[in-house]
């Protein structure tokens, strides 16, 4: 399960995320980067990790995160981040906060979308059913996808003509 460029600020929500990491059977979380404060959180927790101490590149980041199952960005406040798209368009599905518009009244956000950021268990359920589940989530993805292109394509074309 990755986690990635959460640091330790609280509107990254790390350490709720490691917390339900613990909670999955099996888990290993790949966090980069790892601050000192996540190091210390994870040995108290005793949660199996791989990181890096450092932001990486996003092309290194794009290799890494394919290894995953699920990825996780459950922040509080983002509009628009760009990490949940890259990850399903690297074949990983990936759980979000439910403070952006991506996947809102569809099914797929029924699946990915979080309500309860600062709820450990809530988060480990929602990364169980999305391992249970991540044919027909990545299938869900795909359709969105093309919907969401052709709304982009057209918003596009209404800019450029007025």
């Amino acid at each position: 399960i990755g986690i990635y460029n959460a640091d330790s600020r609280e509107l990254k929500n790390i350490y709720t995320a490691l917390s339900a990491m613990k909670l999955v059977p099996n888990a290993v979380a790949d966090v980069v980067p790892i601050n000192e404060g996540a190091k210390r959180f994870v040995e108290i927790l005793n949660l199996e990790t791989t990181s890096i101490d450092d932001y990486i590149p996003n092309e290194e980041l794009m290799n890494r995160i394919q290894k995953n199952d699920v990825n996780i960005y459950p922040t509080f406040t983002e509009n628009a981040p760009m990490f949940p798209l890259e990850s399903f368009e690297m074949g990983v599905p990936c759980l979000l906060g439910n403070n952006n518009d991506y996947f809102v009244g569809t099914e797929l956000g029924n699946y990915v979308i979080l309500d309860r950021e600062d709820d450990a268990e809530y988060i480990k359920n929602k990364i169980v059913v999305v391992l249970e589940n991540r044919e027909k989530i990545m299938n869900l993805y795909r359709n969105w996808k093309c919907e969401f292109d052709k709304k982009c394509n057209k918003l596009v074309e209404e800019f450029i003509n007025k």
